[in-house]
């Protein structure tokens, strides 16, 4: 019998895992409209640890449940049609999107047009639509089959970075003289540095960009040069208060937040929350908005939409993205992962261990 592999996760205890099995769907039993897509090619990374760790809370955990204690792990990459009900879509079309840590999907598109497809399947509870959506691969300027691996690794990181720039631009830095970013050795955390270092050689940007890590890490961040000055964890006493500095943080280390906005006093301009690298990122909410204000993507996304129109903002991300993408490829090592078991194991490493900066893992079920 044909079936659908998968890792399913408690959602009480993120740690506890079970590799399953179950009927695929034939087209004799697909409903009418529906879609199922074979997912070819995933990345997995502290983006999803992300997810799992914030499931509940932010209620990731009700797009893909699987029974009332257990939910497939949200991840992003690249499917395509092996079956379909729907007069729209055809055996072989290819679409990039959120799809559940699982070999195939069966979704039933809604406001269908040449860029892809919204799902609603009634199963799925959504958080936010930016979720829903599905891009064709055949009208998405972005795309290069060739890249798929960067693409699923970088897209759903990168697009944080720009909204971050954009955010910043919007606020004019917040009169920052520096721009301290943390756990810079992170893709997201790097992404945004590497548009805003593109802004410096472009001449439209003044701030300093300065990179806060770890010792280990330190060779790393140094390598990708788009960072100004590189500060280790253990040396805080080594940024310049005296500059007015925004803070843009993915650790969620309240106690270091707290060090470095009294050391600088009324020089600190504002604080950023990203992220949840740290899986207590969100234990306490209430203490951590003490320091700083959390930034959510998706309304940022919005704004841009709104000032430019979807076309003008597609078009800018997509080129930002390419740009980007070229400039990861002399700095990521990618690791491919095969199967349910491998997949199972990489994310319990992950829920216990930070990956290496230069590690990029990409995953597929077969």
């Amino acid at each position: 019998m044909p079936t659908i592999s998968a890792v399913k996760i408690n959602r009480g205890d993120i740690s506890k895992t079970q590799v399953i099995d179950y009927k695929k769907p034939t087209t004799d039993d697909m409903s009418d409209g529906s879609v199922l897509l074979k997912l070819d090619i995933f990345s997995l990374s502290s983006n999803n640890i992300t997810y799992a760790v914030t499931g509940n809370s932010l209620k990731y955990w009700n797009f893909f449940p699987i029974d009332e204690e257990h939910s497939l792990l949200p991840v992003w990459g690249f499917g395509q049609v092996i079956a379909s009900k729907h007069p729209n879509f055809e055996i072989g079309d290819r679409f990039y999107g959120y799809y559940p840590m699982s070999s195939h999907v069966l979704v039933q598109p809604s406001k269908v047009n040449p860029y892809g497809f919204v799902d609603a399947n009634p199963s799925r509870v959504s958080n936010n639509p930016l979720y829903d959506h599905y891009t064709n691969v055949s009208t998405d300027i972005g795309y290069k089959l060739e890249n798929e691996a960067m693409l699923s690794l970088y897209k759903p990181l990168f697009i944080t970075s720009y909204l971050l720039n954009d955010f910043l631009e919007e606020n004019d830095s917040f009169g920052a003289e520096q721009i301290l970013i943390t756990s810079a050795s992170s893709k997201t955390a790097y992404g945004l540095a590497a548009v805003l270092h593109e802004r410096k050689l472009a001449g439209d940007y003044t701030p300093s960009i300065v990179a806060l890590t770890s010792s280990g890490n330190v060779g790393f961040v140094n390598g990708l040069d788009i960072y100004d000055e590189i500060i280790n964890y253990s040396e805080l006493d080594k940024l310049d208060n005296s500059k007015r500095t925004t803070i843009i943080d993915f650790t969620g280390n309240q106690k270091m937040l707290k060090q470095i906005a009294n050391g600088l006093g009324d020089k600190h301009a504002y604080t950023s929350l990203i992220g949840a690298v740290q899986n207590d990122r969100l234990e306490d909410e209430e203490d951590a908005t003490k320091h700083g204000q959390f930034f959510f993507a998706p309304i940022q996304a919005q704004k841009c939409v709104q000032r430019l129109g979807t076309v003008e903002f597609t078009k800018l991300y997509s080129t930002a993205l390419s740009q980007f993408i070229e400039r990861a490829k002399q700095w990521i090592e990618l690791e491919n992962l095969e199967g349910t078991e491998e997949i199972e194991k990489k994310y319990i490493d992950l829920l216990k261990n930070s990956p290496p900066p230069e590690k990029g893992y990409i995953a597929s079920i077969k």
